[in-house]
């Protein structure tokens, strides 16, 4: 009976200890299970009265205030709370939107932003701060997905943050809202089968006008919606798509690239798998690759050694001879110098640049 207890002893005395998330606790301890849960999990729900915070209802800023604090601290808030903050709820309409868009940008700027999100949806005050993402509450996606829309939308940016700490406001908005427009593109066939066609177009432009409410900078929303327009794009297959890949949206790299990451590892359904997930890494590796910046290589003739080979003046013929040379190399025509010269007089008599 004693060894059964110690782990349940070992819990409570972690569950005192302060600024501790839910999640840390089940990573540890989900070894040990009573039936099918784990201990944690019923010691969690058996002290949440003593452990857990009540909500500040006395007016909606202080509520606000409240849930920041909260969301810093990875503190657990009691469920009689969130059903009281629900009715509370209620009662707010939202005059202004730019204080609002300000201390939005406070939370998701903390490194628990995932958790502060996630906080805002248990209070119910998501819908009334951002009903186009609360709107994706309860839509089912399955295939590579385990969650709904909008958790996963919150583990996206859980992800994000693992990953990329030092992330910027608009990538981190950006993993947020990436699907933003699966809501409104829910489409399904006789078969059942659910599709969003084009749910990132229409979330990048859900972005414009949900950014124009909350009074954010053009530079951030366009940044924002170009990451979301684009996060769906497929994955190079080989060097030279990687190549392309790199000099379509050199602009948006490599923020682009964490943001289809994050969406990659926040989904875990039953077509997920290990080998997937590595193929998705060995595509993005070959984007990293076609990044990296290639050392010019120094030409088989230079210009005054055209001009002495050729006896040319200063003038277009050289830039012509210049630009064959340079193309005759990349074609694999020529890989020497001496094999340049030859080539480089047969092509000179062919302009009638000098007499055979």
């Amino acid at each position: 009976m004693l060894l059964f207890m110690l782990p349940i002893i070992t819990v409570y005395q972690e569950l005192c200890r302060a600024n501790h998330e839910l999640k840390e606790y089940e990573e540890k301890f989900s070894t040990h299970k009573i039936g099918n849960l784990p201990i944690i999990l019923l010691m969690w729900r058996w002290l949440s009265k003593q452990q857990a915070a009540e909500l500040d209802l006395s007016s909606f800023e202080a509520l606000l205030e409240h849930l920041f604090e909260l969301s810093q601290k990875g503190e657990k808030v009691d469920d009689t709370s969130f059903e009281a903050s629900r009715q509370f709820v209620k009662t707010q309409v939202i005059t202004d939107w730019s204080s609002v868009g300000q201390w939005l940008n406070k939370l998701i700027a903390l490194d628990t932003a995932a958790y502060g999100f996630y906080l805002l949806k248990a209070s119910y005050v998501l819908p009334l701060l951002i009903p186009e993402l609360a709107q994706n509450e309860g839509v089912e996606q399955g295939g590579f997905h385990h969650l709904d829309v909008l958790d996963h939308s919150l583990e996206a940016l859980r992800q994000l943050l693992i990953h990329q700490p030092e992330a910027s406001l608009a990538l981190r908005w950006a993993s947020l809202l990436h699907d933003l427009g699966k809501g409104p593109s829910l489409s399904q066939n006789e078969l059942g089968q659910r599709s969003f066609v084009g749910h990132d177009k229409l979330g990048a432009q859900i972005i414009v006008s949900l950014f124009r409410r909350l009074e954010y900078p053009s530079q951030m929303t366009r940044r924002t919606e170009q990451l979301v327009h684009y996060h769906m794009l497929p994955l190079p297959k080989n060097p030279k798509e990687a190549e392309r890949f790199v000099r379509r949206r050199e602009d948006l790299l490599p923020d682009l690239l964490y943001l289809m990451i994050a969406d990659r590892e926040a989904a875990r359904g039953r077509l997920s798998s290990e080998a997937s997930r590595r193929a998705y890494r060995l595509a993005v590796a070959r984007i990293i690759e076609a990044q990296q910046p290639v050392t010019p290589k120094e030409a088989l003739l230079s210009g005054h050694e055209i001009m002495a080979l050729l006896e040319l003046e200063p003038g277009p013929q050289v830039g012509k001879a210049l630009a064959f040379i340079e193309q005759a190399e990349q074609a694999g025509d020529i890989n020497s110098k001496a094999e340049a010269e030859v080539a480089l007089r047969h092509f000179a008599l062919q302009q009638g640049w000098i007499l055979q």
